[in-house]
């Protein structure tokens, strides 16, 4: 939100003087009065539902160290904890679908973190504290150089972005900053309704507005 309020205000600075605190009054409000956000500062929770994600990092990394350049390159694609991994599991995909039809099986380690989650009520209780991320699987599948290549293009994106003035430059920074927080607590980097409404939005602030709102 205050992303989306400075991108938006950035040419009108006594405005975002104003809607600023207006945000911050409203974000404190609602952590003080609204009882599941009051739940971010109890930190015994936190500590053992981040375990859910520690616990996957821990498998990708152990199957990783038993290939060659398996840190640098990945398990390979579908075979640690991405969307593509997880069509695998039995009941995870519909039968009527044609991928069904590939007959595909899931990896171990896809498994093996696919198990972990269910192995704690804290970690089965919500999707934020299981082992399944879109930055784990980027990690998992494509290792590190698939992970930095990721997140360069993002960056050299959010760069062009940051160089223009108009609504949708502020409204494309945001979905990035959405985008970021959601794909490292689920697979939401994955999720094709999500995603292709946000290139949309990207896509339309890259091609909008004059050439010298730009900075490349």
């Amino acid at each position: 939100m205050v992303l989306l309020v400075f991108g938006l205000t950035r040419a009108r600075l006594s405005y975002g003087l104003i809607v600023v605190p207006v945000v911050l009054v409203v974000l404190v409000a609602v952590f003080t009065y609204y009882r599941p956000f009051q739940r971010f500062f109890d930190w015994e929770l936190l500590s053992k539902g981040s375990l859910g994600k520690v616990m996957a990092f821990e498998i990708i990394a152990d199957n990783a160290s038993d290939i060659p350049g398996g840190w640098l390159f990945g398990l390979g694609p579908g075979n640690s904890i991405s969307r593509v991994a997880l069509m695998g599991l039995p009941g995870y995909v519909n039968p009527a679908s044609p991928v069904y039809m590939l007959g595909l099986t899931p990896a171990p380690a896809t498994k093996e973190i696919w198990a972990m989650g269910y192995s704690s009520s804290v970690r089965a209780s919500t999707s934020i504290w299981s082992g399944i991320s879109s930055v784990l699987g980027l990690f998992g599948d494509l290792g590190l150089i698939g992970l930095f290549l990721y997140l360069w293009m993002c960056w050299k994106i959010f760069q062009v972005l940051r160089g223009r003035t108009t609504w949708e430059a502020g409204a494309a920074i945001g979905f990035l900053a959405m985008a970021g927080i959601l794909g490292a607590a689920y697979d939401w980097l994955e999720e094709p309704g999500f995603m292709l409404y946000g290139a949309m939005m990207v896509g339309l602030a890259l091609t909008g507005g004059k050439d010298k709102d730009c900075v490349v």
